[in-house]
């Protein structure tokens, strides 16, 4: 009854909302002006975004994937030689039913010199080539927001970090300081579930995954430059793996219990992107080294990895743009993997393929956008889907609609796991 009151006033509001806009009376008021100078430095926006389950899920109960108000506001300042930039986001969740405030945001940039660029505090970093597959990008992640269809910003979650970048004729230098270790945030089981390997089954809240992130720090480093038509970059991480893909035996009140841990990690990689033939074409590789498993023989802790990405982007009509990618990832030591592995059948294959696909098309003057983005994996024979409509009624009002769709043939695989987890959302944005 909820869920149906929730989309009924999300659908609701979007037949008003062009009526809202389009009144020009507001145009008139005489406090327009004050107000205009009293918000003239803040960008605002707001949301309301509803999705729902297509099937029923068998170990969570709630038919929502999403119910939520949010409104966020934006700021950039300059004061001299320092630049601000703020985000704050308040949220209204019906399926928690919390209400909260994030600060997305809250970073000061500076020059020093003329080659030097500091920024510190809470930032969005990004970096690499890969189209919604990241090799050498181990910046923290919001898989929950991800897959239940919020605007794709927030696919990036935020770091506590420094960046300094040195800026040459010859090479560019960024370096990423966290000091603390920020991990993905991954899902729990309290809106998502997921296959357990410890219980070979579906997982669902309560209780929550809960997994205790190392307090150490974590570095990233870069070394970029363009060189004949050629974007390329070489990449280095030393930290932990983002999401929490070990298990640790511990003593609990004389119990041995297994808990999930983020294990220690080091990558290594490399990264190219130019114009080919009509289009852009980019390659990435990285070396995952497992600096708690070198040798592949715990099986409690991943393997070390190699992994490849490929792509290519090109305009196949006008307005309307297509792309590929192929992503293999290669689990060294696999032999070691499989003998010394408690569920043999359950361990990822050798050499596990993914490839996506995205066509996008832009119609009426650009205020409808259709796209479609699809990972499909040959060897875990599993896939996700994500078709969306875009339509930007004004610069004011959009409206975003789509589905994620899992599924496959083994409940264990990536993908096929969250197939319970398929949804339909809907989202109105309001920008102020």
């Amino acid at each position: 009854m909820k869920l149906t009151k929730y989309i009924l006033l999300l659908f609701g509001l979007l037949c008003l909302s062009p009526l809202v806009v389009g009144n020009d009376e507001w145009a008139e008021d005489p406090w327009a002006e004050e107000e205009a100078s009293w918000w003239s430095s803040w960008r605002t926006t707001f949301s309301i975004e509803a999705g729902a389950r297509l099937q029923d899920n068998p170990v969570l109960s709630s038919d929502f994937t999403s119910a939520e108000s949010r409104v966020q506001l934006q700021r950039e300042d300059i004061f001299g030689r320092f630049a601000t930039r703020l985000q704050l986001d308040g949220v209204v969740d019906e399926v928690s039913g919390d209400l909260f405030g994030r600060v997305r945001e809250l970073a000061v940039s500076f020059p020093i010199g003329h080659s030097l660029n500091v920024r510190m505090g809470r930032q969005i970093l990004t970096w690499g080539t890969g189209d919604l597959l990241f090799i050498n990008d181990l910046f923290a992640k919001d898989w929950r927001s991800f897959f239940v269809g919020r605007d794709l910003k927030y696919l990036k979650a935020p770091s506590d970090a420094l960046k300094i970048s040195y800026f040459t004729s010859w090479v560019n230098v960024d370096l990423v300081w966290n000091p603390e270790f920020d991990s993905d945030r991954y899902l729990t089981g309290e809106n998502f579930s997921f296959f357990s390997p410890l219980t070979g089954t579906l997982y669902g809240a309560p209780p929550r995954l809960h997994a205790h992130a190392p307090k150490q720090d974590e570095w990233s480093w870069r070394l970029s430059q363009e060189w004949q038509n050629t974007e390329w970059a070489l990449y280095g991480y030393r930290g932990y793996f983002k999401r929490p893909l070990g298990v640790e035996a511990r003593s609990l009140n004389t119990n041995l219990m297994l808990v999930p841990i983020f294990p220690e990690l080091s990558v290594f990689g490399a990264s190219a992107r130019r114009s080919l033939a009509q289009g852009i074409g980019w390659f990435e590789i990285g070396r995952y080294q497992s600096r708690e498993d070198k040798n592949g023989q715990d099986p409690l802790i991943p393997n070390n990895q190699d992994r490849f990405l490929l792509g290519y982007e090109q305009e196949l009509l006008p307005r309307f743009t297509g792309s590929v990618q192929f992503y293999l990832e290669h689990q060294r030591q696999y032999r070691s993997l499989i003998n010394n592995s408690l569920q043999p059948q359950l361990e990822p294959e050798e050499w596990r393929q993914v490839v996506t696909l995205r066509f996008s098309y832009r119609l009426m003057q650009e205020k409808l956008r259709l796209h479609w983005f699809s990972f499909y994996s040959p060897s875990d024979q599993d896939y996700y889907l994500l078709p969306s409509v875009n339509y930007r009624f004004s610069d004011q009002l959009q409206f975003d609609s789509g589905l994620n769709l899992f599924g496959g043939s083994d409940s264990h695989t990536f993908f096929s796991q969250l197939e319970e987890n398929s949804n339909l959302y809907g989202r109105v944005t309001w920008y102020f």
